[in-house]
């Protein structure tokens, strides 16, 4: 989010999932704020099934604030409808069904959003993340379900590049999010293409 924040006062379009905060349509904003908020509320009452859920229908102000967007030739996202939601799936729903939902999820996703142009990931360690990390954490934030999150990520990213989704790797232990910034302008300079784009998710 720091690094999107970065390009954003760069001059390049972005999209601010993780908060809603400067969303361009107000009913994205306003969605996204409401399912932030029960999202939060559910996290603090340990309630993994309902902050699921809440992650989950936030695929609703995506969509939403998506189409503001549409005919940008650049536009990098913080999340990723596609990836997000089957790697956070992982996390909130138990094994069996999380395997047993995942060919149908991603079929629904796909037909949904599709694909990102290009993906980048900023790759960094399960311990420098929760260095990180101030405040209250999320229920998946600790050690364990972060390095299996970082599995997840792995998996899908994979799956992608299987489909022809070029996917950019980025590792960010220590640099800080202006030199991140840097890294990932250089990149969509590199991959920029002279049609309408899809997002870039990040």
């Amino acid at each position: 989010t720091s690094a999107v924040a970065a390009l954003h006062r760069r001059g390049i379009s972005t999209m601010h999932l993780t908060t809603y905060g400067d969303a361009r349509s107000r009913v994205a904003g306003a969605v996204g704020a409401a399912l932030e908020y029960g999202t939060r509320a559910a996290e603090r009452l340990r309630l993994g099934p309902f902050a699921g859920a809440g992650y989950l229908l936030r695929l609703v102000p995506y969509a939403i604030e998506e189409r503001e967007h549409r005919g940008e030739r650049v536009l990098v996202s913080d999340r990723d409808p596609v990836l997000d939601t089957l790697c956070y799936s992982r996390l909130y729903l138990p094994a069996g069904i999380a395997r047993a939902a995942r060919p149908t999820l991603h079929g629904l996703l796909t037909r949904a959003f599709g694909y990102p142009d290009a993906y980048v990931h900023l790759a960094v360690s399960p311990e420098i993340a929760l260095s990180r990390l101030n405040g209250r954490r999320q229920l998946h934030e600790n050690g364990r379900e972060l390095a299996l999150l970082q599995e997840a990520i792995g998996e899908e990213l994979f799956q992608a590049e299987c489909v022809g989704v070029p996917v950019v790797r980025i590792r960010t232990d220590v640099a800080p999010p202006r030199e991140i910034a840097e890294e990932i302008a250089l990149r969509l300079r590199r991959l920029h293409a002279p049609e309408p784009t899809a997002p870039m998710a990040v």
